[in-house]
């Protein structure tokens, strides 16, 4: 079994492949038909034309009037969502504009088979990167465990990875941002608190860990740009490092940083006027989308909190109970001083400042469209780390581990469920989830037993 296992460890790319190949097994992209589409064509538009312009986009999408995700800026139509997913996904789509398989005379089944492959290829190098990652942090039995369980108990498996929505990408970000810090702290900068020796094997010069910063801010300022939201882990994961490091590793990494995000704000003042691009006009649509009136931040932040975490169709420890082990992760970085104020010591409250946003936020269901807790996805990061930090702790203990395979093989089946049975009529069906939000905590009649009853779906490409 040691053998199998330092096999596995040894050979990383297993941690990409595997996953990728799971991810398209469907063989249908699961969207809700309108935030993917402006991040496929803005990948397309820079192939066909070199430039981020929407304008054809009425020739594969037919509409009226602009749909919800688009607007007409400086005689262009443009995307109100974030570009830099579409952006960092041009590669992906190259075969389908060379081969010339994306026409409008075509069905829109072939670009969305590059969609999903984008989604796909995003969320698994995320899988990679957390292994890599907690190589480092935990034992090799736990780095394996716990990737696969970010990969398959999580909704990474039925969101992220079955088509271009901004969190594939933005995840990527996070763990790359989370991996070059880690390697930081193993072998910190002389100008940061000592720490124990490294590993031999894992030091690095100096110049080596100035790099490592920069590119953890550039990734961080990236990351950003795929998700506005995204600000607030990086204004959390900046303390971690300006405590860790003090003023010099916080100037590289703000230096790495900074140059992404001035130019997503020049971007979003030159076309849309403000600093959060279009997202500011998607919220003014969101009475005529969700049916929600009032300030955009009216939710009250218990009832918000609540649905977040434990709604029958929208809890994040409903869909991936395994999750609530991350608190003997908490109670590691907790106990001491030392831990308490290092880099994951201050990391670990990024979700919690990530889930108080979300909470407050008027639709903080994320909508109907879309299966269980998509909008707490960028929270998944850290609450890896934090298993990985906590395993030793609850798997040396025979009935917690136990416990915890329990609650992985439920994760498990429950993102099956939503990558082979999702969509169904649950979210309109018998009334909108706008119309009666106490549909969302219904036991009875949830998203995973809806879908469930509705069947596998059948395949698209």
């Amino acid at each position: 079994m040691n053998r199998l296992i330092q096999a596995i460890v040894q050979r990383p790319f297993l941690f990409f492949l595997i996953p990728f190949l799971v991810y398209m097994l469907n063989f249908r992209e699961i969207s809700n038909r309108g935030d993917t589409v402006p991040t496929v064509f803005t990948a397309l538009s820079l192939l066909w034309d070199g430039d981020i312009f929407l304008d054809e986009i009425r020739d594969y999408v037919p509409y009226e009037q602009l749909p919800y995700f688009l607007s007409e800026r400086r005689g262009h139509v443009l995307s109100n969502y974030p570009i830099l997913p579409g952006i960092l996904s041009v590669p992906v789509f190259l075969p389908g504009v060379l081969f010339n398989w994306i026409r409008p005379d075509l069905p829109d089944a072939c670009w969305r088979f590059f969609s999903k492959c984008a989604g796909s290829l995003y969320t698994a190098l995320s899988v990679l990167m957390l292994f890599l990652t907690l190589r480092r942090l935990t034992t090799p039995v736990g780095a394996i465990v716990i990737s696969m369980a970010y990969a398959f108990g999580t909704a990474s498996w039925p969101v992220s990875s079955q088509a271009l929505w901004q969190h594939g990408p933005s995840c990527f970000l996070w763990m790359v941002v989370l991996y070059e810090l880690v390697r930081v702290s193993v072998s910190p900068p002389s100008w940061g608190k000592s720490l124990p020796p490294s590993p031999p094997g894992l030091g690095e010069t100096q110049r080596g860990l100035n790099a490592l910063l920069l590119l953890a801010g550039f990734a961080a300022g990236l990351a950003v740009g795929c998700r506005l939201i995204n600000l607030a882990a990086f204004a959390v994961i900046a303390v971690g490092v300006l405590f860790q490091w003090k003023g010099r590793g916080m100037a590289y990494f703000l230096a790495g940083f900074l140059p992404p995000v001035f130019l997503l704000l020049a971007y979003n003042f030159y076309y849309f006027g403000a600093w959060d691009g279009g997202l500011s006009q998607v919220l003014e649509l969101r009475e005529s989308l969700d049916g929600e009136v009032g300030g955009v931040w009216d939710t009250p932040l218990l009832v918000g909190i609540t649905g977040n975490l434990v709604s029958p169709s929208r809890g994040l420890l409903v869909f991936s109970p395994f999750i609530l082990f991350s608190i003997w992760g908490i109670v590691e970085l907790w106990k001491n001083q030392e831990t308490r104020f290092s880099l994951l010591g201050i990391s670990m409250w990024a979700p919690v400042v990530f889930l108080v946003i979300i909470s407050k936020y008027t639709v903080w269901w994320g909508g109907n469209a879309h299966y269980g807790p998509r909008y707490q996805i960028e929270m998944l990061p850290v609450l890896m780390l934090l298993l990985g930090v906590g395993w030793k702790r609850f798997s040396a203990s025979r009935w917690l581990l136990v416990v915890f395979c329990i609650l992985l093989a439920c994760s498990i089946f429950i993102q099956w469920v939503g990558a082979y049975c999702h969509p169904s009529e649950w979210a309109m069906d018998p009334v909108p989830i706008f119309e009666d939000k106490s549909r969302l905590w219904d036991w009875c009649d949830n998203q995973i037993v809806r879908c469930l009853q509705s069947g596998i779906k059948p395949r698209v490409f």
